[in-house]
């Protein structure tokens, strides 16, 4: 058995699907949206730098700046290992190359989701941008740069998914019922 990685943009339902996900297989459920901060703080990064840097200097040179924290929590996967594990969003994308190649290494040991609102990508950012505009406040527009585009459209996303799930207007309820039989199906 090994863990159970939930990737994808901002606000797809990766904790919502994770949680009821991790209750249908009788796992352990991670989010690290929680607990990332244990490993950030291991390469030096904690939130509150990152936070620091975003009010200095642009977002996007911050994100950047933040890929090592990123990838540092990565080892979530190895410290949980049967666990369903909710990723953020930027933990299966990387600027540099080589940090995702590392992360693509590191998540090769896990089943992973890629979840997604629509197979539509103008579908999905219109479901996102409203989702997180009334849930998180915010429409993911830094200095000009649109991360709800960038992270549907990801070509990192979807090397790395072993499986891509729509959520079509789905409930979470379904949408984790459904990974839970394409789970029981593959050898994960």
């Amino acid at each position: 058995m090994k863990p159970i990685a939930l990737i994808g943009p901002a606000g797809t339902g990766k904790s919502a699907v994770g949680e009821i996900l991790a209750g249908l297989l009788d796992r352990e459920f991670v989010d690290i949206d929680a607990i990332g901060h244990r490993y950030y703080d291991t390469v030096g990064q904690p939130v509150s730098d990152l936070i620091e840097r975003i009010e200095v200097d642009t977002f996007r040179r911050a994100h950047r700046w933040w890929q090592p924290a990123r990838l540092a929590a990565l080892a979530a996967l190895a410290d949980f290992p049967t666990a369903v594990i909710a990723l953020g969003a930027g933990h299966s994308h990387f600027e540099d190359e080589e940090r995702f190649d590392e992360a693509t290494r590191v998540l090769g040991a896990a089943f992973v989701v890629l979840l997604l609102p629509s197979p539509d990508p103008a579908e999905s950012l219109r479901v996102l941008r409203e989702r997180c505009g009334r849930d998180k406040g915010t429409d993911w527009i830094r200095d000009s740069h649109d991360y709800l585009e960038e992270w549907i459209g990801s070509r990192q996303n979807l090397s790395l998914a072993d499986l891509v799930m729509f959520g079509d207007g789905r409930s979470a309820s379904d949408i984790a019922r459904q990974i839970a039989s394409a789970v029981t199906v593959d050898p994960a």
